[in-house]
């Protein structure tokens, strides 16, 4: 199983990418953002593990290449309401 963490920046995802790392090794620590994760990465039998700041269509092109993989997609840690 292939895991993808999608998160936004600065909402606590280094503690929980830890954890996730440890438990998904190895990870694939050179793609953090659209960019740096080509489809070669993604289908890559060297990486279970995928973390970083993707966008919708990056998320998308993931399930469509691993149908068994999971995602998790954090939104908000912390919600600061001002008025």
């Amino acid at each position: 199983m292939k895991l993808l963490f999608h998160h936004l920046p600065k909402t606590a995802g280094t503690s929980l990418i830890a954890q996730l790392r440890w438990r998904f090794w190895p990870s694939c620590e050179g793609a953090r953002y659209d960019y740096e994760l080509s489809e070669k990465k993604i289908r890559s039998r060297l990486f279970r593990f995928y973390h970083g700041h993707f966008t919708g269509a990056k998320v998308q092109q993931f399930t469509e290449l691993v149908p068994n993989g999971v995602v998790i997609i954090e939104l908000l840690t912390n919600c600061l309401l001002l008025n």
